[in-house]
C-alpha cells in the first residue's frame, strides 16, 4: 500500500504530513513525501535548476524530520519540478491515498480550497484527503465523526465505502449527509428548463429516504457504529 503526501511548508501541509504518517502507520503502508518547485520566470539565468533542486532536498529532509522525528526515517522523500498538481498526480499514479493541505504558500493562500487541491480533487485516480491548517494551533479532533456526502452517484457510493471502512477501522461514528435544493437558483434558467423542473414538494418527498437507499445499496460494513 502506498500513501503520497504533498509538502510546501505551510501549516496545512504539516498537518497533512502528520495525518499521512498516522495512516501509513495504521495501514502498514509506504509513505512518500513530495515537494514541488517551479522556477519563476524572473529567476531564469540567475539560478540554475540544479541549484534550486539541490536546495529543496535538504529542506524536505529537515521538514519531515522536524515534524515526525524518528518516524520520519521510514518516509521516502521526493523533490519534483513543474506544476504542483501535475507532479503530485504523477507521483500518486500508483498510490492508494493522496494527502495534501487545503492551502499552501501560493497566490491563492487565502481561499478555503486552494487551486492545487481543487485540481487534485478533479483528476486524482485514488482517494484524496485535504487537510486544513489547525485553527487553534492544535491538531484536529482524533475522535470526531466522519462525515460523507451522498447523492446516489457511483462516485458517492465509492466515497461512502471509503468513509465506512475508515469509520470501522478507527471505531468512529459515520454521518451520511445528502443535500438538495429545490428552486432553480444561481443561474438564469431558460423557460423550457423551468417548465420541466419538478416542484419543491416532488423533490422534498423522497429526500429523507434517499440516504437510507444509498446506504442499503452500498452495503457498508455491518459493524459500523451508528451515527
Amino acid at each position: 500500500m502506498k500513501i503520497v503526501v504533498g509538502m510546501d511548508g505551510s501549516d496545512a501541509s504539516i498537518e497533512a504530513l502528520r495525518f499521512a504518517a498516522d495512516e501509513a502507520e495504521t495501514l502498514d503502508a509506504d509513505l512518500t513525501a513530495v515537494t514541488v518547485w517551479e522556477m519563476p520566470p524572473l529567476a531564469l539565468g540567475y539560478v540554475s535548476a540544479a541549484d534550486a533542486s539541490g536546495a529543496m532536498d535538504p529542506w524536505l529532509e529537515k521538514a519531515v524530520d522536524a515534524t515526525l522525528g524518528e518516524a520520519g526515517e521510514k518516509v521516502t522523500r521526493r523533490v519534483e519540478t513543474g506544476s504542483a498538481s501535475a507532479a503530485l498526480l504523477r507521483v500518486a499514479e500508483d498510490a492508494d491515498l493522496l494527502v495534501v493541505g487545503s492551502r499552501g504558500h501560493g497566490a491563492l493562500a487565502g481561499v478555503i480550497l486552494g487551486s492545487v487541491s481543487n485540481q487534485l480533487a478533479n483528476h486524482a485516480d485514488c482517494p484524496l484527503t485535504v487537510l486544513p491548517a489547525p485553527r487553534d494551533g492544535s491538531s484536529h479532533d482524533p475522535d470526531g465523526p466522519i462525515v460523507v456526502g451522498v447523492d446516489g452517484s457511483s462516485n458517492a457510493t465509492a466515497a461512502l465505502h471509503w468513509a465506512a471502512d475508515r469509520a470501522v477501522r478507527l471505531g468512529r461514528r459515520l454521518r451520511v449527509v445528502m443535500a438538495w435544493r429545490g428552486a432553480v437558483a444561481g443561474w438564469p434558467a431558460s423557460t423550457d428548463v423551468l417548465a420541466a423542473w419538478p416542484a419543491d414538494a416532488g423533490l422534498k418527498a423522497p429526500a429523507p429516504s434517499t440516504p437510507a437507499r444509498v446506504w442499503a445499496a452500498a452495503r457498508p460494513p455491518g459493524s459500523l457504529p451508528s451515527a
